[in-house]
């Protein structure tokens, strides 16, 4: 099992049209094969938002069968990456069965 996790940094005013665009991206990944789960959330503080989402996949290869060589960089729907400030993926063994 993975665990991928997409955090990004929204720039500020941006919110309602980086969640719409998600929304979209999510649905996406949910009717890819190797999807087990997807979560997402967000926190706000300080009059700044951050975001996670959570897949769970298979295996690596599923990942990779979606997303391509470039897997390992945050994967953003058109037009949703100039809304972000910063943004990063990181992939986990999941240890849990």
């Amino acid at each position: 099992m993975i665990l991928r996790v997409f955090e990004a940094q929204i720039l500020p005013g941006n919110e309602a049209e980086f969640a719409a665009a998600l929304r979209d991206d999510i649905a996406e990944a949910r009717r890819q094969p190797g999807v087990v789960s997807l979560r997402w959330g967000r926190r706000i503080e300080a009059g700044q938002t951050n975001v996670i989402v959570v897949s769970e996949w298979v295996d690596l290869e599923s990942v990779r069968a979606w997303l391509g060589p470039s897997y390992t960089s945050p994967r953003f729907a058109p037009g949703e990456q100039s809304l972000v400030a910063d943004a990063r993926i990181r992939h986990f063994e999941g240890l849990e069965t």
